[in-house]
């Protein structure tokens, strides 16, 4: 995410895009969890929040259903 990067920099008083540019990355990655439930999702913000909806009553439990909420909604406010 960028957007982490670029606010470290902006914290210490500098642009990132002077010390180098990010490249978008479009793969995907498997969350294993330690009940044996795999969730694959895709390298893309939307897609990965529509994976998360479609998700949520199959494996997400509440509690963690909640904090991926608010991780996606503080995400958000950074677009």
């Amino acid at each position: 995410m960028p957007f982490v990067i670029d606010e470290m920099f902006e914290r210490a008083g500098k642009n990132r895009k002077d010390y180098f540019d990010i490249d978008p990355v479009v793969s995907g990655t498997t969350y294993h969890f330690a009940d044996g439930k795999r969730i694959h999702v895709p390298g893309n913000l939307d897609s990965f929040i529509d994976r998360l909806l479609r998700m949520r009553t199959e494996i997400l439990s509440v509690p963690l259903w909640s904090i991926l909420q608010k991780f996606l909604i503080s995400v958000m406010n950074h677009f």
